[in-house]
């Protein structure tokens, strides 16, 4: 039990005793655990986490496994961050649940009332068992002085409040108490800050525009603290609500949604349902009738604000105790040594790889065909760093990978050959990897399967901090990540542009479909130039769709290119994606590589460079991957010299497809 509180944040001397009395006056019932504490009194960043979503607002077994996700998220993405999920046991307030706390409130037979302030001494007095609302979560966080909230999203006024008075005590909460709760969804009222991160629309919980326009838009998790900390500082005593959009590719169709949750509320009123069962109900009702689409969206979205949460609390950590800050500490970055600095860093997917490659041409082919069955490790990002530090790279590899037996194997296999893997996540909660690719006879892809959702924990990377840590030149990401992390990419890029004026953001697609993510994200958050893209064809085409129906991509761009070139048919239309990035390296096959740079005053360069002649092709599912992280490495070592390191990466890759592996083990370093 922790028998005295340390003001975690703040320098008000009035308010740092003010809490200080709270805390002495109910410490005798509230129980931190040892992790907690030691938070605590370390000066970690701490999210704070509510009980109520475990025992009325998911079913089981869903519900322990978003309690236990929503921990290991916080861990996995605040460099640092601790969980505090917050409950009642046995009439004991606890901060810190143990595994057997969790299952007794996920447990369908266990007797949990759902306790918002005016509930604590019944069931404090009871000795009962109480899950906290968000009202409950803010009151406890704020006596042991936690002040950031993540939760899926808050109350508002009910529905039929002329007649039922039925307004949420989240609302009077946030008016009293100043913590800054993370969330999806909520009504403004009692003088409490708003904000929306990255948009100008307000969210509503399974939709990312309500409708109705934010109060205030911030773009980044940094800004979101500095706010807390403003908040804090001038002693207002009230909370702040941060609203977070649903990601967008794990938003559900709204309307669909909307008539089920009509016809749910109906449901309630007719059956005269009110007061704090409303929610558990309609949330019942409406994953029913939406056949477990609701459910996905809601764990979704609460997943996303755990991570959210981690970030904000720790840049307010950060802001509050400037000894330990890893970011936009610009001073520090500038005076690190040398040695700290890296040339490259790599963001992206690492995965295991089955390939089978079939014996001869077969068309249509069989249900089962002969053929040969390897395995090597893969994922777009690890292939590029592989090739990077085979060239003579020192590339920094950001990754993540399941805590499974596929990622150890993983992990072992990259430390084999001499790849730092201190920035790769290790999850608790998903899977590694997994590429399994049919080749025909010639090395060709036919088809693939990708079970790539390990890369979602690459939401968590704090780019800025890689950033400020190692400086580097280049930092290249792949189409693994989704649109809400590449967001976070663009624009900790952009903030952190005065540390290194100099580095050059790279971008490789991946696939075709994953190609359109960054164009979503370059949309959202109005970041419209990167430096560096390196597509095939197919991905630079759908790119180039995604580009003009975003409105990004002006069909009047028009450059001027060399009038004797051996130009494909589409060069011209596809020099239009020159609008949105300087140097253009486009990957197509046995046809070669085309450059084009965007000289200014609509003129571009263009370049061709024929592909290198292969005797003994095996797959060529890394080439492009190795010319990419070859190329990287000879950038840093020619002051950016496109025309001498293309052609390095593409000999590079000419061995890359004659092999085994998705990356030739007979790659050389380079020298100048």
């Amino acid at each position: 039990m922790l028998t005295r509180l340390i003001p975690r944040y703040g320098s008000n001397s009035v308010s740092a005793r003010t809490s200080l009395n709270r805390f002495t006056h109910s410490r005798s019932i509230i129980q931190v655990s040892e992790e907690v504490r030691h938070a605590l009194e370390t000066k970690q960043p701490i999210v704070a986490l509510e009980s109520t979503i475990i025992s009325h607002g998911l079913p089981f077994p869903h519900n322990l496994d978003v309690a236990r996700s929503l921990e290991a998220i916080v861990r996995e993405n605040g460099c640092g961050c601790v969980p505090a999920t917050m409950a009642i046991i046995n009439g004991n307030i606890k901060v810190g649940l143990t595994p057997q706390d969790l299952q007794l409130l996920a447990s369908p037979d266990a007797k949990v009332i759902k306790t918002s302030r005016r509930d604590f001494a019944h069931v404090v007095a009871g000795k009962l068992h109480g899950a906290t609302t968000v009202a409950s979560t803010m009151w406890i966080a704020n006596q042991i002085g936690v002040h950031v909230f993540a939760t899926g999203g808050i109350g508002g006024v009910h529905r039929g409040v002329s007649e039922t008075m039925d307004v949420s005590a989240d609302l009077t909460e946030l008016g009293r108490t100043p913590v800054a709760v993370v969330c999806s969804g909520v009504k403004k009222t009692m003088g409490v800050t708003v904000a929306t991160l990255n948009s100008n629309q307000f969210p509503a919980f399974y939709t990312r525009d309500s409708g109705i326009e934010s109060p205030l838009t911030l773009p980044t998790e940094f800004e979101m603290a500095q706010l807390v900390k403003a908040n804090l500082d001038l002693d207002l005593q009230s909370g702040l609500v941060i609203a977070v959009p649903i990601p967008e590719d794990k938003a559900p169709d709204a309307k669909l949604l909307q008539s089920v949750i009509e016809e749910a509320i109906q449901a309630a009123v007719s059956q005269g349902i009110h007061g704090k069962h409303v929610t558990p109900f309609i949330l019942k009702r409406v994953a029913e009738k939406s056949k477990g689409l609701s459910l996905k969206a809601n764990i979704a979205l609460v997943e996303n604000n755990a991570r959210v949460g981690s970030r904000i609390a720790k840049h307010l950590a950060d802001l509050y105790n400037p000894s330990s800050q890893s970011s936009r500490n610009y001073s520090t970055a500038r005076s690190q040594s040398a040695e700290n600095s890296r040339p490259i860093v790599i963001i992206g997917g690492t995965a295991l790889d089955f390939t089978g490659k079939i014996d001869a041409d077969t068309n249509p082919l069989y249900t089962s065909n002969p053929g040969i069955a390897t395995q090597t490790l893969g994922g777009v990002g690890r292939n590029v760093a592989e090739a990077c530090l085979r060239s003579g790279g020192n590339p920094v590899f950001v990754s993540a990978v399941g805590d499974d037996m596929v990622g150890r194997h993983c992990l072992d296999k990259l430390n084999s050959i001499g790849m730092d893997t201190t920035e790769i996540i290790t999850s608790a909660t998903e899977s590694t990897a997994v590429y399994n690719a049919i080749l025909d006879s010639k090395g060709d892809l036919v088809t693939a399967v990708a079970d790539m959702r390990i890369n979602k924990a690459l939401n968590s990377v704090n780019v800025e901090s890689l950033l400020i840590k190692f400086r580097p030149q280049l930092l290249a990401f792949d189409g693994n990540l989704d649109s809400s992390a590449m967001r976070r990419v663009l624009t900790d890029f952009k903030d952190c542009k005065s540390v290194n004026p100099r580095a050059m953001l790279c971008f490789e697609p991946t696939s075709v479909e994953k190609s359109k993510r960054l164009l979503n994200a370059m949309k959202d958050c109005s970041i419209r130039h990167i430096d560096i893209m390196v597509p095939n064809l197919m991905e630079l085409e759908e790119m180039h769709q995604a580009g003009v129906e975003l409105g990004l991509i002006y069909s009047a761009g028009q450059f001027k290119g060399p009038s004797k070139m051996n130009m494909w048919d589409r060069d011209i239309k596809l020099l239009q994606v020159l609008q949105l990035t300087t140097h253009l390296v486009v990957k197509n096959g046995i046809h070669g590589v085309k450059y084009f740079c965007d000289l200014g005053n609509n003129e571009v360069e263009a370049r061709h460079f024929d592909a290198q002649a292969v005797s003994n092709m095996v797959s060529a599912t890394g080439a492009g991957d190795t010319l990419l992280g070859v190329m990287l490495h000879v950038l840093t070592q020619t002051n950016m010299d496109f025309t001498r390191a293309i052609p390095e990466g593409m000999k590079a890759a000419s061995l890359s497809v004659s092999s085994r592996g998705a990356v030739s083990e007979n790659i050389k370093p380079f020298k100048l």
